[in-house]
């Protein structure tokens, strides 16, 4: 990482929990008029008061992700449902992917994966894992990332990650040993629990352990 890219990193951190408390009493005030508003009105201001507070859902979701990756002193190490961070993350994180011409797609039941997870932690490990695929895809390939959650065997959280295309096998070596190592590299810095191997030739398992337990095991 170059030293601009670094300072930059690093402002953004220290900004960090001014922007979600910001942002956080802006909604919260934004909310309460618009419950306000739909309270006793017509059917047409309840269905404005409706699609403003389905919006502040939205960005809701968005802050809680910062709020995970930026936790103050003591924070982050609270128990969250696996499934819900998952696709909190994903919402953010297609934004990332399209822009470079690709997808992320999540498994139609990932959000419902209630497996207890240390908050923090796991998003930084997921995060992570989503961005270096991003980052190691051709820009542009028609290929989707397909994105899972469940509990294991062991009483792990093992998120996967498939890179698919539309007809069999791909245009370009994966290389999914070297970014494995790339991804321990990465975990080692920010979720030294959590593991990562492969699963075949196009996917990723992240194995993070389950809330109150210190690794995760191997498959």
């Amino acid at each position: 990482m170059s030293a601009a890219a670094s300072a930059s990193n690093g402002a953004i951190d220290f900004l960090a929990p001014g922007l979600i408390h910001a942002l956080g009493n802006s909604l919260f005030a934004i909310r309460g008029l618009a419950q306000l508003l739909g309270d006793g009105s017509s059917a047409a201001t309840a269905a404005r008061s409706a699609t403003i507070l389905e919006a502040c859902a939205r960005a809701d979701h968005a802050l809680d992700v910062l709020r995970w990756l930026s936790p103050a002193p003591g924070d982050g190490d609270e128990p969250a449902p696996a499934g819900e961070l998952l696709g909190s993350l994903a919402r953010l994180a297609t934004v990332s992917f399209r822009e470079r011409g690709l997808r992320l797609a999540l498994e139609d039941d990932a959000v419902q994966c209630a497996g207890l997870v240390s908050g923090g932690p796991f998003m930084q490990a997921v995060t992570a894992l989503l961005r270096v695929l991003c980052g190691l895809l051709p820009p542009g390939v028609d290929a989707t990332v397909r994105v899972g959650v469940r509990v294991d065997e062991a009483g792990d959280v093992a998120v996967r990650a498939l890179v698919e295309r539309p007809e069999a096998g791909l245009p370009f070596p994966l290389g999914l040993e070297d970014v494995a190592a790339r991804l321990a590299a990465e975990l080692g810095q920010v979720a030294r629990a959590a593991r990562v191997e492969t699963d075949g030739p196009q996917a990723l398992n992240l194995r993070v352990p389950a809330f109150g337990r210190r690794a995760a095991g191997p498959a």
